[in-house]
């Protein structure tokens, strides 16, 4: 017999209001204790802070409280349960693999995420978090489908609700206005243990954007170009090559007390050193956020000034163009190319490169001879290749942005036979011993890599400045306390150059290396350029920067006169274009001949993808019967099964080509 539906009139239920609090504060508990690997540590928390704990149950309270307008209340309630509790453990195993805590970026990037999740766990672990899925599915289907169903408490949902919705937003203006919660996400693991789970992710998930200024006007945005030169300086007589190359996960390690080895992982970046402009360079994130170290040094923009653990490659640069490095050195008649030796998808890279000017996009799908480490990342050498083949593709001066890949994590916590190592002391964790040494193994290729880079530059005739850096620090059991001469938001980096370049030693911010950079070689192109140029030293300086920021990418465009002169590049996917020079069949295969064929070819004869096998850059094969007269063949470079970055021009079958 169906439950009657419920009269406006049935009363409040204290029972339930308390057994969704109860529920609420248990499951916060729970989630702290998950985020900060320990039991006793999450009770710390709920009890050294028990208005923020309470706050952040007061969300959880809020979603199950929706569950009262469903008759299937068990279920309504149960899912978010799980969800929120599912949540707090993603976060207690991202922390096991990196040192920043889940945001909203993870599911931004799940997709590509998934396709290197070999790199992070075994099979079996995959295959057993895929068995728990289909698990958790059929008992929600189960849960749906048996348990009883109760009335509606439809006043009681609205009470509730309303309540925390209304709670939520008062408290929150008021711990945010007294610093009880923190809108500071510039460290993400101190925000995190400060505001707690649950309203540090639902706030990097809703904190986005520079937030407009208090003074922003046509009149602050007039004062702050009145300051600045009006024009460009002349065009430097030398226009040299400047590239820049972002090291993953470098850094010397040296500058962690109390470690020794028995060589030294990086004497050539510390011979480099010795003689180059060099220099800390204070980066946005530790562990990870390789895009926005590189959005940083591009743009010059402060990632301070943007949202909660933004990323602007998968926020505001999908839609609009950005003044950066590659844009203003256009002007001055420079081609600008990027190079990553790792996916073209991951953070939107195929996309957001041409927001900020790239004439051309060189990722590993792209690449031939690509050769990996043990756990499956792209070895750096590659790239000494690339970067002279961007500088060969022209004749004038080229700009190159690199982005290298060999020294991603995750570290293996037990050696690996065949992996190149070097023995560390002072560690005595055997895990950490062994993720130590094989980073340092992997560390002292690339640093040979570097040296390799650097010989092949010091030949070429015109001239060239490398500017060299880590992207953050690695994602190793690294301390605070263990820094005395750096933070764990410092790298280091250092210019090269194959003709006198005076060294000037300073420490910098990832937002003003490519300003640095440009004075020491006389150019300031760009409004940015110039405000870090000639206005670092005024006290309203970075109030002036996120004006800045604002107007370019949020307002009105006043720094252009109303309009930006910014559009997307036609970028170009990949240096030296892939063509198919013929198509024909032979004994039930198809011969694809052509040049620049990479692995990632696959060959796609009219509307279907066929099975590819790839010979040399020159041919490609699969297998086929026949060929009619008409027939279009095609060659696409796939990231994935469903990511296609680019195709050739369609080679026409002939009528002499059918029944081949």
């Amino acid at each position: 017999m169906k439950p009657e539906k419920q009269s406006p009139a049935v009363p409040f239920q204290r029972a339930v209001f308390w057994r969704t609090a109860l529920v609420s504060l248990a499951l916060t508990l729970a989630i702290e204790m998950l985020s900060r690997h320990s039991p006793l540590a999450g009770a710390w928390f709920m009890l050294s802070n028990p208005a923020v704990f309470c706050y952040n149950a007061l969300l959880i309270f809020f979603t199950l409280s929706i569950g009262l307008f469903f008759r299937h209340r068990l279920f309504a309630q149960t899912l978010p349960s799980v969800v929120w509790l599912g949540l707090g453990a993603a976060n207690c195993i991202v922390l096991f693999f990196r040192i920043t805590p889940l945001e909203a970026i993870d599911f931004a990037i799940l997709r590509t995420g998934i396709a290197i999740s070999t790199i992070y766990m075994t099979v079996w672990q995959l295959v057993l978090i895929g068995v728990g899925a289909v698990l958790l599915i059929v008992a929600f289907v189960l849960l749906w489908r048996k348990a009883p169903k109760k009335q509606r408490l439809i006043r009681q949902a609205l009470a509730q609700a309303l309540g925390a919705a209304i709670l939520i937003s008062g408290f929150g203006a008021v711990f945010l206005a007294s610093g009880q919660l923190t809108k500071d996400f510039s460290d993400t693991n101190a925000a995190y243990g400060e505001n707690g789970f649950c309203f540090s992710l639902l706030w990097s998930m809703v904190d986005r954007g520079v937030a407009q200024p208090e003074s922003y006007s046509e009149e602050s945005v007039e004062e702050i170009l009145s300051a600045l030169p009006q024009k460009s300086s002349a065009a430097p007589e030398v226009k040299p090559n400047i590239i820049f190359l972002q090291l993953e996960s470098f850094f010397d390690p040296h500058y962690v007390d109390g470690l020794n080895f028995e060589t030294n992982p990086v004497p050539v970046f510390s011979a480099l050193k010795t003689r180059c402009s060099t220099g800390l360079l204070a980066v946005p994130g530790v562990g990870n956020g390789t895009a926005n170290t590189e959005f940083e040094v591009i743009t010059g923009m402060n990632l301070d000034h943007f949202g909660a653990g933004e990323y602007p490659f998968q926020t505001i640069l999908l839609s609009e163009a950005c003044e950066s490095m590659a844009f203003n050195l256009k002007e001055l008649g420079y081609t600008a190319h990027a190079i990553h030796n790792h996916t073209g998808t991951f953070y939107n890279r195929n996309t957001v490169y041409a927001s900020m000017g790239f004439d051309d996009f060189e990722p590993v799908e792209y690449m031939t001879d690509v050769t990996r480490n043990i756990i499956g990342w792209s070895n750096d050498s590659v790239l000494t290749r690339e970067i002279n083949l961007a500088l060969d593709s022209t004749e004038g001066p080229d700009y190159v942005y690199a982005i290298s890949v060999q020294l991603h994590g995750k570290y293996p916590d037990e050696p690996i036979e065949g992996a190149p190592i070097i023995r560390v002391g002072g560690v005595e964790d055997p895990a950490e011993k062994a993720a130590y040494e094989y980073y340092l193994g992997q560390l002292h290729q690339v640093d040979s890599f570097l040296s390799s880079l650097v010989q092949s530059l010091s030949k070429r005739s015109e001239p060239t400045v490398l500017v060299t850096y880590g992207d953050h620090l690695p994602s190793l059991a690294l301390r605070a306390e263990q820094f005395t001469r750096s933070t764990l938001f410092q790298t280091e980096y250092l210019v090269w150059a194959n003709y006198d370049l005076p060294k000037q030693d300073c420490d910098l911010p990832a937002y003003q290396l490519g300003a640095h950079v440009l004075q020491m070689l006389g150019i300031d192109n760009g409004l940015i350029t110039k405000l870090h140029q000639y206005y670092s030293e005024n006290p309203d300086y970075q109030q002036a920067l996120q004006i800045l920021e604002y107007d370019m990418l949020y307002g009105d465009h006043l720094v252009y006169g109303g309009e930006s002169p910014y559009q997307k590049s036609d970028m170009r996917l990949g240096i030296l274009p892939i063509t198919i020079t013929g198509a024909s069949c032979s004994d039930g295969t198809l011969v694809v001949s052509g040049e620049n064929f990479t692995e990632a070819s696959r060959i796609r004869v009219n509307h279907s993808v066929c099975s590819t096998e790839y010979v040399s850059s020159s041919e490609l094969r699969a297998p086929l019967s026949h060929l009619n007269s008409g027939d279009s063949v095609v060659v696409e470079q796939a990231a994935d099964i469903l990511t296609v970055l680019g195709e050739t021009n369609a080679y026409i079958v002939g009528g002499s080509d059918k029944g081949r």
